[in-house]
Parts: C-alpha cells; structure tokens; sequence
C-alpha cells in the first residue's frame, strides 16, 4: 500500500484503480455532474453521491487515484476543466479515524496537483466526477 497515501487504511476500490499509464488518454475523460449538482446553488452531500454512483455501476468507470496521480505526473490541466476540481470517485479511502476521503484534482495557472474531501462534504457544480467517456451515465 505504500503507493497510496500513509494515512489509509483502506482502499474501497483498489483492485480496480490501477491503470496503464501508456494507455491512459485525457480525451477519454468526460465530466458528469449529478442532477443536484447542476446549478450555481446546488449542491450533493459526498456520501450520497457516491452511494449513488455505486448503485448506478457507474463507480467502476470513474476515475480513482491512479488516474489522478498521472494527471498531476503529467501536469496537464485541459480548459473545460478551468474552476472545477476533477473528483476522482474510484479513489475513495478510508482515513485513519473511520473517515471516507476521496481524491480531487485541481489545476490552474500555477500547476495540477492532488487534494482530498472529506464525504460529508457538499460537492456543487465545480465538482464534477470525472469519468471514462465509454461509461457516462445518461
């Protein structure tokens, strides 16, 4: 596990969160906002949305940590994701209190690089799951 961050002490998806970096291509991801996310004001608590991607099947197509580590390794930040954080749903991990945290990246001006919410956090319309475009939910 030391590929993952020190304070985990699980990792919900972590059969499925690795990838090939020479096959991962950014033109495959697309961005996918839940109903209630869409709208200046609206807003999701983390755990439903993620429970709701769960249910869906849709958790095993989101991108996870892998996906996001190579994102920051290859300091891309493509323009439809200017303001937004790219939640990275498959990543999700438990932290050493009991916690669920799940990875987010964000880019701008200054770089990419990789922070994590908590799930009892609101994610609004400038967090938005990224997903492989093959698997977007309609």
């Amino acid at each position: 596990m030391s590929y993952y961050p020190s304070w985990a002490t699980k990792i919900l998806h972590m059969e499925e969160d690795r990838i090939n970096p020479a096959q991962f291509q950014l033109e495959n991801i697309e961005l996918y906002l839940h109903p209630k996310q869409q709208g200046r004001t609206n807003v999701i608590r983390g755990q439903e949305l993620y429970e709701h991607l769960t249910a869906m099947g849709t958790i095993h197509k989101a991108l996870g940590f892998s996906a996001g580590s190579e994102i920051v390794k290859r300091r891309v930040w493509l323009a439809p994701w200017a303001g937004k954080g790219i939640v990275l749903w498959k990543g999700v991990m438990q932290y050493f209190n009991g916690g669920l945290r799940v990875p987010v990246v964000v880019g701008g001006k200054n770089g990419v690089c990789l922070t994590w919410y908590w799930l009892d956090s609101d994610f609004g319309i400038d967090a938005p799951a990224g997903l492989y475009r093959e698997y977007i939910v309609k």
